[in-house]
C-alpha cells in the first residue's frame, strides 16, 4: 500500500482499468495472503505468546476521563484542519 499509494480496494479497481502497477500490487497482496495462510500454523505459537489484555481503551491505559480524550482529539482535529485550510489558501 505504501509503495503503490493505493488501498486494496482502489488497487483492484485500478487493476481492472488496466494499470500495470496496480496489477503488480494486487498480485503482491494475493501472494502475501497466500504466504500468511501457508505459514499460519507455524506463526500461531508466536502470536499466542503475546498477552491478551482484552478490550483496552486509551482512557483506561492513561487513567484519565473519557471526556478529556474526546475534547483533546476534537481540538487536535480542529487544529490540523485549520492548518490544512490555511496551507490550501496559500497555494491558490
Amino acid at each position: 500500500m505504501a509503495i503503490f499509494g493505493l488501498c486494496p480496494g482502489t488497487s483492484v479497481a485500478a487493476s481492472g482499468e488496466g494499470y500495470r502497477d496496480a496489477m503488480v500490487g494486487v498480485i503482491g497482496m494475493l501472494c502475501g495472503a497466500g504466504l500468511y495462510v501457508a505459514l499460519f500454523p507455524k506463526l500461531q505459537p508466536f502470536f499466542k505468546a503475546f498477552p491478551d489484555f482484552g478490550k483496552v481503551t486509551l482512557p483506561q491505559v492513561s487513567g484519565t476521563p473519557t471526556g478529556l480524550w474526546v475534547v483533546g482529539v476534537a481540538a487536535l482535529l480542529g487544529i490540523v484542519l485549520t492548518l490544512l485550510r490555511k496551507k490550501g489558501d496559500e497555494t491558490r
